[in-house]
C-alpha cells in the first residue's frame, strides 16, 4: 500500500488513531491507544507509548515499507522493515533509557486503503524477540493492534 499524501502541502494533515495490546516476561500487559504516526516517501513508522512522558515509560515502533500488503511478514523481509521497543530505567538520581531492537519475528497484517484518503493497517498477531543494546538481554513481545490514518486538507478560505 503506498502512502501519499493527497496535495502534499502545508494545509494537509492527518488525523490518526490506534490501539495496542502487548504482552511480554515480568511485565504488566502494555496496552495503549497513544500513537504517533511518522512518513516519508519511502516508508512509514508507527509508535505506541504506554506511560508517556513518565519514569516507567515504554514504547514500541513499527517501521514499514510505504507499499505494505496484506500479509504475513518476517523481521526484516520484505515491507516489515524492523521494530524497536524501549523501556526507562530508573535509579535514584535519574534513570536510563534501554533500547531494544527486534532481533527475530513476524507479523500478520492487513492493510486496506490503497491509494485513498482513508487508510487502516491491523496486525491480527506479532511475536518478535528484541535485544537490549544496553544490557544485551533479550525479550519476548506479542501481541496484535490496529491503526487508522485518515488525510485531511484544509478546505480553500
Amino acid at each position: 500500500m503506498a502512502i501519499t499524501l493527497q496535495n502534499n502541502t502545508a494545509d494537509e494533515y492527518i488525523a490518526i488513531d490506534g490501539e495496542i495490546k502487548m504482552n511480554t516476561t515480568n511485565r504488566v500487559p502494555f496496552n495503549s491507544t497513544s500513537v504517533d504516526f511518522y512518513y516519508s516517501p519511502s516508508g512509514f513508522s508507527l509508535t505506541f507509548y504506554n506511560n508517556r512522558n513518565h519514569q516507567s515509560e515504554k514504547s514500541i515502533r513499527f517501521a514499514f515499507k510505504s507499499d505494505i500488503k496484506t500479509g504475513t511478514y518476517n523481521i526484516k523481509e520484505g515491507a516489515f522493515v524492523g521494530a524497536t521497543y524501549f523501556e526507562h530505567l530508573n535509579e535514584i538520581n535519574g534513570g536510563h533509557p534501554e533500547d531494544y531492537e527486534a532481533v527475530e519475528g513476524y507479523l500478520i497484517i492487513t492493510a486496506t486503503g490503497e491509494g485513498t484518503p482513508e487508510r487502516s493497517y491491523h496486525v491480527t498477531d506479532f511475536k518478535l524477540t528484541v535485544k537490549s543494546t544496553f544490557s544485551g538481554k533479550k525479550r519476548e513481545l506479542e501481541g496484535n493492534f490496529k491503526c487508522r490514518i485518515e488525510d485531511v486538507v484544509k478546505s480553500p478560505t
